[in-house]
């Protein structure tokens, strides 16, 4: 994650396979660290699968209170959470 992505609120993860998972956060937790770091050790603790990533994901998001929206395009994946 480059300081520009960091700022923007983005954290992105290349896969083995070449697929991506990008992950924005909503105006109310992109301010949050916490939230932040949980969301990387998440991605890194789920690395395989890009469907392990994103379950991760959305399991972190709704054991948080929060919301994970999910959409794929080609070979990226995009999850925001709010």
């Amino acid at each position: 994650m480059t300081p520009q992505e960091a700022e923007a609120g983005l954290v992105e993860l290349t896969l083995p396979n070449g697929r991506r998972v990008l992950v924005r956060f909503g105006a109310q937790v992109a301010s949050n660290p916490d939230v932040e770091a949980s969301v990387v050790r998440m991605m890194l603790g789920a690395i395989g699968a890009e469907d392990d990533v994103r379950l991760a994901l959305a399991d972190y998001a709704k054991a948080s209170g929060l919301t994970a929206s999910v959409s794929t395009d080609g070979a990226t994946t995009r999850v925001v959470i709010a």
